[in-house]
């Protein structure tokens, strides 16, 4: 994750890379929606079909856009903590973690 200090919000580190999963998920999307569904013949397909077929494919592709976005926008992997003991960082009082300004986790042992 990087963090824009001017807008105050966190990025993907790899946006790049959502920005384009989100393009090939919504050109062909919308391309199915515009030719084979709205593109058709009245005579061929009837209206209320069309519009089912329009409502199933927006709701398909919202919820395949919004996880996308979920999953981009959540840090993936394990945070490790810089405070156990055999964490094996070499000058572990130099790298403790800042409240104020650093993320990390604490693990409880049973």
């Amino acid at each position: 994750m990087l963090y824009d200090s001017k807008k105050r919000c966190f990025w993907p580190s790899d946006f790049k890379f959502t920005m384009f999963t989100f393009t090939i998920i919504f050109l062909p999307a919308s391309l199915c929606l515009a030719c084979p569904i709205w593109g058709t013949d009245p005579d061929e397909i009837d209206i209320g079909v069309k519009v089912l077929m329009t409502v199933l494919e927006v709701t398909f592709l919202f919820f395949s856009l919004y996880y996308l976005f979920k999953c981009a926008f959540t840090e993936p992997g394990i945070i490790p903590s810089l405070d156990t003991e055999n964490s094996g960082i070499p000058n572990r009082q130099r790298k403790q973690p800042d409240s104020k300004r650093d993320y990390y986790v604490e693990y409880k042992t049973r």
